[in-house]
């Protein structure tokens, strides 16, 4: 049943729901504590952080975040270590912390890359573009804006192709050329709408009324 709740709370982050995902994860949390179940623990904690970092709350992302390493770290866990260092590379970005950002992405990738995780390299990559956007290096940014897009759609990633179209959408528009902001603002809009995602719907509108 804990991982039925994990699942749930993971769903309904995804779709933007946060109330629902901090209820259901914070079960899973417990339960997974009850049956001292680590290996669970450490996914539930790290995806409850995660769905603080879009709630807003850095400062309990931040808390999650820390357990879930450290239960990663006791572990061994490679892998769910990097997904750490990825979320918390969130965290920095959100904070205005670029430079920590980009360190915090450098590692995730370089362990990505040794565990042949290309998923994981291609969601640490895309937090990139956005830092390279926000430091004003569009020519970085929208080469692995692009890069990321490309692989998104190659494996149904419908959720990181429609972000990666909102960051070329909003590249295209501080680079005056409007038209083309508003095309691809409007694609990912309907990508975000497909799959019901809150969060994405936002920032799709909020580029394409910029435009």
């Amino acid at each position: 049943l804990a991982e039925v709740w994990r699942l749930r709370g993971t769903i309904s982050q995804m779709e933007g729901d946060l109330i629902a995902a901090r209820r259901d994860l914070g079960r899973a949390v417990g339960e997974f504590r009850e049956l001292d179940d680590d290996a669970h623990l450490a996914e539930a904690l790290r995806a409850r952080g995660f769905a603080e970092v879009f709630g807003g709350s850095l400062v309990d992302a931040e808390w999650f975040l820390g357990e879930a390493d450290a239960i990663f770290e006791r572990l061994g866990n490679v892998r769910g270590r990097a997904w750490v260092l990825q979320n918390r590379a969130w965290v920095s970005f959100l904070n205005g912390d670029h430079a920590v950002s980009r360190q915090l992405l450098a590692s995730a990738i370089e362990s990505f890359e040794q565990l042949g995780d290309r998923s994981g390299v291609s969601w640490a990559r895309g937090l990139l573009a956005y830092i390279h956007h926000f430091g004003r290096r569009n020519r970085e940014a929208l080469e692995l804006a692009d890069a990321v897009y490309d692989e998104a759609r190659r494996w149904g990633d419908e959720w990181g192709a429609s972000m990666m179209l909102n960051l070329q959408a909003s590249i295209r528009l501080w680079s005056g050329e409007i038209d083309a902001a508003r095309g691809l603002s409007e694609r990912s809009l309907s990508g975000f709408r497909r799959i019901d995602d809150r969060f994405g719907v936002v920032q799709a509108m909020s580029t394409l009324n910029r435009a």
